[in-house]
């Protein structure tokens, strides 16, 4: 696995992966930083299965998380890197790697001390209702001639 994440522009060394087992679609794994203060990331084998346009997924998430972090950017929002992911190219500048063996991969920012629920609470789903009006809200400016669809 260390092969895939060479081809990535990661600003610092990482420990070996970690399986996340969140999630039915995609294979996860955290990347923690070798380095004190340095920046973790979220390592994500994409499904070409199902998202059989990988391309157009990944440009698609980079022009919704770009709009949203300008979004929050002009409105004075002091943790941008909280709200949004961050995609990390590919040192060719691809926003994914495609192996030889014909597998993609991504990788974002992790987002620190994030948390993903299995089951919910009443008062977990009225944020989570919430949580994505607000994102349909900061979308309802985009260029949707931009996206494509993507599974």
């Amino acid at each position: 696995m260390q092969s895939i994440i060479d081809q990535f522009q990661l600003e610092n060394a990482v420990l070996l992966p970690q399986a996340i087992k969140v999630g039915i679609i995609n294979e996860s794994y955290s990347l923690r930083s070798a380095v004190e203060g340095g920046k973790s990331y979220f390592l994500q084998r994409i499904n070409h299965n199902i998202f059989q346009n990988v391309e157009g997924l990944q440009n698609n998430i980079e022009r919704v998380t770009s709009h949203i972090r300008q979004i929050l950017t002009d409105a004075g929002e002091t943790d941008v890197e909280r709200k949004v992911l961050r995609v990390v190219p590919t040192k060719d500048g691809k926003l994914y790697y495609k192996t030889p063996e014909g597998e993609y991969w991504r990788i974002y920012v992790l987002i620190e001390n994030a948390l993903s629920y299995e089951r919910i609470d009443a008062e977990s789903a009225y944020l989570a209702g919430k949580a994505f009006g607000n994102f349909q809200c900061q979308l309802a400016s985009i260029d949707t001639d931009t996206l494509v669809e993507s599974i």
